[in-house]
């Protein structure tokens, strides 16, 4: 999944201001089918371009925005979708909605940063993390890993059947694997895995065959997975 930001200009909102509430119900019901197709980050309008102020460098602060400034901000919302044409069409909603153009972007992956709406709920990711913690431990094992794949077209059925053979017999250390097949991009899927300590997940990486295993599935991807290995720090049951 890519995030895409759909934003507007300030001032491009030209209709009568008696329309208004209409624009704002037909804004609202756009992102609320966002939020239903599961596809909505966050959003909203901003205060006027005077309102702005600048920091500089030194920690020193002055009024409005950058001076060479043409075209403000207005507004904007960010969309978590699986292609720059579904972000698109979104942006096409919005536009309808409210009676101006839209401008769409692309915003850049980094796995450092979590981007996850809070009216999304719950999440992927925070399914996965609600799995890591067993109930009946009552507390958190020591390691992590989180990778997402992305399947070829046409190729599910036979991942999930390879995944379910090569994941019959857990490893030793391994406490539990998850497979989440995403709602809003079947091609995409998440995989978590619980571990007794870094030392048993690495001695799993270097185990005679998991390179072949790693291969087998690799076949049905369309790109190399992307790997988030870690420890875990804090969860909640």
């Amino acid at each position: 999944m890519t995030r895409y930001l759909i934003s507007v200009d300030e001032g491009a909102m030209t209709f009568p201001e008696e329309e208004l509430p209409d624009v704002d119900k037909a804004a609202h019901a756009v992102t609320q089918e966002a939020k239903d197709a599961g596809v909505w980050g966050f959003g909203g309008g901003l205060t006027g371009h005077e309102e702005a102020r600048m920091v500089a460098t030194d920690g020193t602060i002055t009024g409005g925005p950058f001076p060479e400034s043409k075209q403000y901000l207005g507004g904007f919302a960010v969309v978590d979708v699986p292609s720059r044409e579904e972000a698109l069409n979104w942006a096409a909603r919005f536009a309808v909605a409210c009676r101006c153009a839209q401008e769409v972007r692309e915003i850049l992956f980094d796995p450092t940063v979590c981007y996850l709406g809070a009216d999304r709920a719950p999440t992927i990711a925070q399914r996965i993390l609600r799995d890591l913690i067993e109930p009946d431990v009552g507390g958190l094992h020591m390691y992590g890993s989180v990778s997402r794949w992305r399947v070829k077209e046409g190729q599910q059925q036979e991942l999930e059947q390879l995944v379910n053979e090569l994941m019959s017999d857990l490893p030793p250390g391994s406490r539990g694997v998850w497979v989440y097949r995403s709602d809003v991009d079947p091609q995409e899927y998440w995989v978590a895995g619980n571990w007794e300590s870094k030392e048993a997940y690495q001695a799993n990486s270097n185990a005679p065959g998991q390179d072949a295993r790693y291969r087998r599935l690799r076949a049905l991807m369309d790109a190399d997975p992307e790997w988030h290995d870690g420890e875990i720090v804090f969860g909640r049951p």
